[in-house]
């Protein structure tokens, strides 16, 4: 085989190679309103982040346990998310909630803290957690 046809062979591949990897990339989508634009920062990374997604799955199923009295399993369930996403502020606030359920106050307290600085920026939270730690510190104040 010529110099000129090994040359041409390995040129073909090289091209057929890069446009093969190159097919599998496909475009993002655009939005077609500017409502689809507005999403907030914390929502796109809740769910883009596969972790956050089963820690918020897994939170929701414990407060389920949680209104259903199960105090004991929620608080294990809920260990269970903050072990795989421990920036999930829910997580916490609903320890805490466990906790406040089964006397602990002292955990109760802590998961609280913690809850108000994942949280902070949550406006839907912030009122729920200061009435928390409102109940959290009547407990301290009766004893």
């Amino acid at each position: 085989m010529t110099t000129y046809k090994k040359t041409s062979i390995l040129i073909s591949l090289i091209l057929f190679f890069t446009l093969a990897a190159c097919g599998g990339i496909k475009p993002r989508a655009r939005h077609s309103s500017q409502s689809d634009d507005v999403h907030s920062t914390r929502q796109k990374n809740e769910t883009d982040d596969p972790r956050m997604l089963a820690s918020l799955n897994l939170t929701s199923q414990a407060e389920k346990l949680l209104n259903e009295g199960k105090y004991d399993e929620a608080i294990n369930m809920l260990e269970r998310s903050v072990a795989i996403h421990s920036q999930n502020g829910k997580n916490y606030f609903f320890l805490a909630e466990a906790w406040l359920m089964k006397g602990n106050i002292n955990l109760a307290k802590e998961f609280n803290q913690l809850a108000s600085i994942y949280l902070k920026t949550d406006s839907h939270f912030s009122k729920r957690i200061k009435d928390q730690k409102t109940k959290i510190d009547s407990y301290f104040t009766i004893q």
